[in-house]
């Protein structure tokens, strides 16, 4: 996968935009990266929104949303938004 000139989120992580709940090592991945640190908590939905809305609103869009936050509920599709 080539990711050059892409916009992607990765939770708990490093790329364009990164978040995670300790902003002192996101911010400075972010730096390395010359990307954005965010400050969220993956199980926030109202935080997750801001963040990707505040990634779009920055770069105009999303090519790639990968959530690695250390998130874990049981089931697949049928499982309810609150319970992630």
């Amino acid at each position: 996968m080539h990711l050059s000139g892409k916009v992607v989120i990765v939770t708990g992580a490093a790329s364009v935009v990164v978040w995670d709940l300790d902003a002192g090592p996101i911010q400075a991945a972010a730096e390395e990266l010359r990307g954005v640190a965010a400050v969220c908590d993956a199980t926030d939905f109202a935080a997750v929104k801001r963040v990707v809305d505040e990634t779009e609103a920055r770069f105009g869009r999303v090519d790639l949303y990968c959530a690695n936050a250390g998130v874990l509920v049981k089931g697949g599709l049928e499982v309810p938004d609150d319970a992630w």
